[in-house]
């Protein structure tokens, strides 16, 4: 595992199409911006394990991240462009 140091605001480049930008540092958390092609998908770890244990539906949605400031925005590079 690569592990590397950021500061807030700083980014690490992956390839030539995905981007990973530090938006925020606080409160014990840290909040991630990634900017990839819309064919690559990007889930939190539990979010991915509860597709795998749901894979007919929608999983249950985790409360725990209610209201703490962990709203997940996702950008996606189309013909060069982002929507």
């Amino acid at each position: 595992m690569l592990v590397l140091t950021r500061r807030e605001g700083e980014k690490i480049l992956i390839g030539d199409n995905i981007e990973i930008k530090i938006v925020s540092i606080g409160a014990g958390m840290v909040r991630i911006g990634f900017d990839a092609p819309s064919d690559l998908p990007i889930d939190r770890e539990e979010v991915r394990k509860s597709k795998l244990l749901h894979p007919e539906g929608k999983p249950k949605r985790d409360k725990s991240y209610d209201n703490k400031g962990t709203n997940a925005f996702r950008h996606r590079k189309h013909h060069g462009k982002t929507e």
